[in-house]
């Protein structure tokens, strides 16, 4: 079995891509996830010499662009007011991740059910249709991070859609965040997924959500979701996240070397 591929989120770390991809290479990280929507990656290469700097700079540092994030703060799938501006800057991040050398662009995705009827949304199917018409001209992935929906649930809309680009990238934390087992997402959707998320929360419930912590002090169990994954052949990059840290550098550095002693052998 090779050795899984653990990257880290440059944006986790609050530090500039010329800064953040450094301290990556510097603290034995194989790979980097670029926000999508920052002004660095989003709005700096505006010319194709500027998106040709960044994958140099990346590879440059003995690293591989492993995803983009299309976080689109403030936006949804399923409202009818901002669906069309997640589309589009969805769609000009996906035509980036080709430019920049990476087939993954991955976000966090609400509920896709329509409240009034449980069933998944018409408004969020369409708009998933669109993503997925452009992640095929480009030749990406767009993979979804389920947090509300049931495996069930991301099934129904994954098979209405009907598009292969249309992928899953599993956060155990998020899930375990919202009440859900990512046991279940992962053996539904195996072979859906694209990216993993190494994250670590404490549990939620019906009543309220968890909250993330740092690697290995929550209730995600990383080492058997690592198995999984690896018992699946699953050969995409991992990237390790802490979204909410006071002190990210300490804490993502203090995680990568906590993943590593778990890695199964």
């Amino acid at each position: 079995m090779h050795e899984p591929i653990i990257g880290a989120n440059v944006d986790d770390l609050r530090m500039s891509i010329k800064k953040g991809i450094p301290f990556i290479a510097q603290h034995a990280f194989r790979a980097v996830e670029l926000p999508g929507v920052s002004e660095e990656v989003a709005r700096g290469p505006l010319n194709e010499s500027g998106r040709r700097h960044i994958a140099r700079f990346v590879r440059s540092h003995g690293l591989q662009l492993g995803s983009l994030t299309a976080d689109v703060a403030g936006t949804r799938f399923t409202d009818s007011a901002t669906v069309q501006e997640r589309v589009d800057k969805t769609c000009q991040i996906l035509s980036l991740s080709r430019d920049l050398g990476t087939n993954v662009v991955t976000a966090s995705i609400p509920s896709l059910v329509d409240p009034t009827t449980d069933e998944p949304s018409e408004l969020a199917l369409e708009a998933l249709r669109r993503v997925g018409e452009q992640a095929d001209r480009t030749g990406a992935f767009y993979a979804i991070r389920p947090a509300f929906d049931s495996p069930e649930t991301i099934a129904n809309v994954l098979s209405q859609v009907g598009c292969d680009s249309l992928r899953i990238a599993l956060d155990p934390a998020v899930l375990v965040m919202t009440g859900n087992d990512p046991y279940k997402m992962l053996e539904q959707h195996a072979e859906r997924i694209v990216l993993s998320h190494l994250r670590d929360a404490r549990a939620g419930g019906s009543e309220r959500v968890g909250e993330e912590t740092a690697i290995g002090e929550g209730d995600v169990n990383l080492m058997g979701i690592l198995a999984i994954l690896g018992a699946a052949q699953y050969g995409g990059v991992h990237i390790l996240r802490h979204t909410n840290s006071n002190t990210p550098r300490e804490d993502i550095a203090r995680g990568f070397d906590t993943i590593k002693d778990i890695l199964p052998p």
